[in-house]
């Protein structure tokens, strides 16, 4: 018993209740709506989906245009995109829906225990880990956009444009931008997602829950806040005595209360629905969201090759089933950056002179001078332009022990591409912040992960590759061994294959008349 209990007597515990906002008011994220992102900082964030495709099936001379078909779009797409490469389960809901309703209509007993046959392997097949990755371009609103812009309606008109104008330029690379049926719902299920893994895959969002939301919460109108004039009344005794006019009291104008993404207005958002309940950030090294864990890492400035190739970044896409990507470039004015480079070029030169062959720093020096000049000399001659380039890379397990082994396989995969990367620790909140669909990132990583490229090196990274066969109205062909990606294929579907013809070859044993039927 301690001294306070001894005089005061035993004290109850009381639960200090959270504010409403603790939680929901911490995310980067304040609503969603009309396919647009509102962020906290009063940005504005529009998000597309990108269907990849394997870029190392295609021939030398075809992945130099391709690099060069996504560098066009490069130049003309906002200065701060962001690409995500989300890897996820694999969805089989609508499968599984659509076999159980093969066996109901099937009469045969032998074809209905073949279905649920089929349905128990996919089954299985998500709980052995198979996934799929999903790719998202997410851009800001800026004010070259439209200058004219004044209103919301305005600028997400603006953010749309923009995602029409990238599916006419990605298309020129082999990828498909995605149309949604509800462009506003695909969102609201991306973020969710990102938030709450685990309660994502067990409740589903209805195509009309905004509907509900009217139905259950209501929706405020806006009233007028300003008073119309009172019409002026003539008496008889006012119409006969013209000139004695009655004076009109102007009344002040009701001062609007200007509220902001982070103030509690009352009204019930998307973001109230999709909001994790708890985060235990009280481990260093890593997050419990929505009971999965959560690390990060970033690839250090300097962790980068020097020279890459074609699809550079690939190696660290669809690396298994809880590891994401998220790349953020931020295209430099180029009146800005130029006299940097020449400045800086100019005093390594001048500190070069005055130092010893033998320091440890002169090769670092030499190659700091090369490629000031490099940088220089392309932006100049080839109208390259300058990016910072940063790298997150998302861990999720339903443990901590197994998280740590999938950190330790993402660190081996980076040391065998020669790729430096780093874990955030202590700063695991800014990270995941980051590591959200805002195209922001902390100043505490973004001072450790930026990387100087320019466009070619850019467009060169192709995050956009995928091995995967996994077609929403496709038939089960099997599982990838290589990434235990589920294979499911569409054979009639006449926008891809001009007929319905396959071939399947394999050894004697390996189960090609399984396949078959």
């Amino acid at each position: 018993m301690n001294i306070k209990d001894a005089i005061f007597g035993a004290q109850s515990l009381q639960k200090l209740a959270a504010a409403s906002d603790d939680l929901q008011g911490s995310l980067p994220i304040a609503d969603i709506d009309r396919g647009i992102i509102y962020t906290r900082d009063g940005g504005l964030v529009g998000l597309f989906e990108v269907l990849p495709m394997n870029f190392f099936l295609q021939s030398t001379a075809e992945r130099v245009r391709i690099v060069g078909a996504l560098a066009a779009w490069l130049k003309i797409a906002p200065s701060s995109v962001q690409i995500l490469g989300l890897s996820q389960p694999v969805d089989v809901e609508q499968y599984t829906r659509r076999m159980h309703q093969y066996a109901a209509d099937e009469a045969d007993a032998s074809c209905r225990a073949c279905i649920e046959d089929n349905i128990e392997q996919v089954c299985g097949m998500i709980q052995g880990g198979a996934f799929i990755t999903r790719f998202f371009v997410a851009y800001r609103f800026e004010p070259d956009m439209a200058p004219a812009a004044k209103t919301l309606e305005q600028r997400a008109d603006a953010l749309y444009q923009i995602a029409d104008t990238a599916k006419g330029y990605l298309a020129r690379c082999g990828l498909t931008v995605a149309e949604p049926q509800y462009i506003d719902n695909q969102m609201v299920e991306t973020v969710f997602g990102m938030l709450c893994k685990q309660t994502s895959r067990n409740i589903k969002l209805p195509v009309d829950f905004r509907l509900m939301m009217e139905d259950c919460f209501g929706i405020p109108t806006e009233s007028d806040s300003e008073d119309d004039e009172e019409p002026t009344n003539f008496t008889e005794e006012a119409a006969e005595i013209p000139h004695k006019k009655k004076r009109r009291k102007k009344r002040r104008k009701a001062k609007k209360n200007k509220q902001t993404a982070d103030q509690s207005d009352g009204i019930t958002r998307v973001m109230d629905l999709i909001c994790p309940s708890a985060i235990d950030m009280t481990h260093r090294d890593y997050l419990v969201i929505d009971g999965v864990c959560h690390a990060y890492l970033y690839i250090a400035g300097y962790g980068y090759q020097s020279l890459v190739r074609g699809g550079w970044l690939a190696a660290l896409v669809g690396m298994g089933d809880g590891i994401s990507l998220s790349t953020t470039l931020l295209r430099r004015p180029r009146e800005k950056i130029l006299p940097k480079v020449a400045n800086s070029t100019i005093w390594s030169r001048s500190r070069m002179r005055d130092v010893d062959d033998t320091r440890a720093d002169y090769e670092q020096m030499g190659s700091a001078i090369y490629a000031g000049q490099y940088i220089k000399q392309q932006m100049n001659t080839a109208n390259e332009d300058y990016y910072d380039m940063y790298t997150l890379i998302e861990v999720t397990a339903a443990t901590p022990e197994l998280l740590h082994t999938r950190l330790a396989e993402v660190e081996r995969l980076c040391s065998s591409q020669d790729i430096i990367c780093k874990r955030c620790d202590y700063v695991e909140e800014q990270a995941f912040h980051s590591f959200l669909p805002v195209v922001s990132l902390a100043p505490e990583i973004a001072r450790k992960a930026r990387r100087n490229t320019l466009l070619s090196g850019a467009a060169a990274a192709f995050p956009f590759y995928s091995m995967e066969l996994c077609e929403q109205n496709g038939i089960l062909i099997g599982e990838d061994l290589r990434n235990h990606a589920v294979c499911m294929l569409d054979i009639f579907d006449g926008n891809r294959y001009s007929n319905a013809n396959m071939t399947v070859l394999g050894m004697s044993g390996a189960g090609k008349s399984a396949t078959r039927s």
